[in-house]
């Protein structure tokens, strides 16, 4: 019977190798987690996003639908042409289908959120008013404390574990056996020895370990070259987040105003008979467009914080 005991350097390079495989995988259960949230947040933002927008083309089908009745009473009366009687109805026809359309893709991120969460069924989240989410970064070093840095930094330790076990396989181990020999007479003789396993053919083994030790510098690079991707991908997101403030500050200072005013005015007007549909139409448009890219530019705020929440979380 024969027992093998590894030298105290393997052990200590297998101890080390099976810690920082746990790590590793550590690390990368934490980086899944973060990505389930932030798909979560971002369906979360988008509904709000859609909320508002169901809101406002709600707000401006009974807009169209009331010219739509006085452009009919006017072709009644002779006061009006039947084209822009029909162009009413048609555009009061396009609203109530946008309005069932962000219906529909409500829904469907309902059902998205449910298949993230592990619910069979649809799910009816309560979801606030779309709002201006807020985000600061004070120092980007906060990049390699972030979890997906964690992870790369878990490859290159668990790549210089490797390296730590091929070294080792270079050291001399040692066995023990115990042996029993019957001689002619029937008696029984018990032994034992001690043995020393000194590698021999060292050749394949120094090329595992040089093997393992480029692996390192492999995985060192890649880090490398990870982070400097992800410190463009913050400057890109910084540049986008102030890009779309920028655009938020606009319509709070400005925007939101003149949308307004282009409403309510060019409804008045119209009715009064002061203004052509046309002229009307065209008011109501830039007043929809003003709005819808509010609300536009305001997702895509909260969904690039939401980038960069990701991108610097520890």
């Amino acid at each position: 019977m024969q027992q093998d005991f590894p030298s105290v350097k393997m052990t200590r390079a297998n101890r080390l190798y099976y810690e920082r495989l746990k790590a590793r995988s550590e690390a990368f259960a934490s980086l899944t987690r973060q990505e389930v949230i932030r798909q979560v947040r971002e369906i979360y933002h988008h509904l709000s996003y859609l909320e508002a927008k169901k809101k406002l083309f709600t707000s401006l089908d009974s807009v169209y639908n009331a010219v739509a009745q006085t452009a009919q009473l006017r072709y009644e009366t002779g006061e009006t042409s039947l084209a822009e009687k029909l162009a009413s109805e048609d555009r009061a026809g396009q609203i109530a289908l946008a309005a069932q359309t962000v219906s529909h893709e409500i829904e469907f991120d309902r059902l998205v959120l449910a298949q993230l969460l592990g619910v069979e069924q649809e799910v009816e989240p309560i979801v606030e008013p779309i709002h201006e989410a807020t985000f600061s970064l004070e120092d980007t070093s906060r990049l390699s404390s972030a979890t997906w840095a964690a992870l790369y930094r878990s490859e290159v330790a668990l790549a210089q574990a490797e390296y730590e076990k091929q070294a080792a396989s270079l050291a001399p181990a040692f066995s023990t056996s115990v042996f029993g020999q019957y001689l002619g007479n029937g008696d029984w003789y018990p032994g034992w020895e001690i043995g020393v396993n000194i590698p021999i053919a060292k050749k394949s083994l120094n090329a595992r370990k040089d093997a393992a030790q480029m692996g390192v510098e492999a995985a060192k690079a890649q880090y490398q070259q990870a982070y400097l991707q992800k410190k463009n991908a913050l400057a890109h997101l910084l540049h986008e987040q102030e890009k779309y403030q920028i655009s938020v500050r606009y319509y709070h200072e400005k925007g939101a105003g003149y949308a307004r005013e282009l409403l309510q005015s060019g409804e008045l007007n119209y009715r009064l008979g002061e203004l052509s549909y046309a002229d009307f139409a065209m008011m109501l448009e830039q007043a929809t467009r003003i709005e819808l890219q509010y609300l536009d530019d305001l997702l895509g705020l909260n969904q690039t914080l939401i980038e960069l929440e990701v991108l610097t979380a520890e």
